[in-house]
């Protein structure tokens, strides 16, 4: 039996972008074109990944002594560290298209997944780096000896993790788990007003039932 390895992965994964590209009005930018290509940056990191190789200077590593593989991830070159670290924190917004793309491909396909059904939930997780305390945040102070706190990270409790210092998930699944979009935002954002600024997007993906936890029952829509 055959079983696909890393480079069918990305071949199937470039197949995908490049339908969705197609469809995508792509935004106007200033400045000078980008060197390595959202698409390309978006499969490398998918595939380190997959290999859990997690830090930008292993990854880095990684590429340089594997010159071969630019031409299947389509990079003209081998971006340096600074560039990697910069160019992932902008991919934000086109790996959130991206996977609802993928929600929409895969249900419109017939693989299996109903999305007239979904469900809603928020996780928290921690922010990378020192826990900036609430005292000190309100006062937007940095305590001395204090570095690389991430300043846009906020607080929130959970049942399960108490409290958090980081963001939150806000995860819009079908019944059978598979994703069909979501936020990551500050962990203080609540649930309804995250459901308030996607509602439309779920209406027009034909759900029909939103399942939620009691998170949302003072949400009017969900009433």
């Amino acid at each position: 039996m055959y079983y696909p390895d890393m480079k069918d992965y990305i071949t199937f994964l470039f197949f995908l972008l490049d339908e969705f590209l197609e469809g995508r009005e792509t935004p106007i930018s200033r400045g000078r074109p980008k060197t390595y290509p959202d698409a390309s940056l978006l499969v490398f990191y998918t595939i380190m990944t997959q290999r859990q190789i997690h830090a930008i200077r292993r990854q880095y590593h990684w590429l340089y002594t594997h010159p071969t593989m630019l031409e299947t991830l389509r990079l003209p070159s081998c971006p340096s560290r600074p560039t990697l670290g910069r160019r992932y924190k902008a991919l934000a917004a086109f790996v959130s298209e991206f996977s609802e793309f993928i929600a929409d491909w895969v249900v419109s396909n017939g693989y299996g997944f109903s999305d007239d059904l979904a469900y809603e939930d928020k996780s928290l997780f921690k922010a990378k780096g020192p826990v900036w305390h609430k005292k000190d945040r309100a006062k937007n102070h940095i305590p001395k000896g204090l570095r690389n706190v991430d300043k846009t990270a906020n607080w929130s409790k959970s049942g399960y993790h108490g409290w958090v210092y980081g963001y939150g998930l806000h995860l819009t699944t079908t019944r059978d788990g598979f994703p069909l979009m979501y936020d990551v935002l500050p962990a203080n954002v609540n649930e309804p007003k995250v459901l308030d600024e996607k509602q439309e997007r779920i209406i027009e993906k034909g759900i029909k039932c939103l399942v939620a936890n009691e998170s949302f029952m003072n949400h009017p829509q969900l009433i």
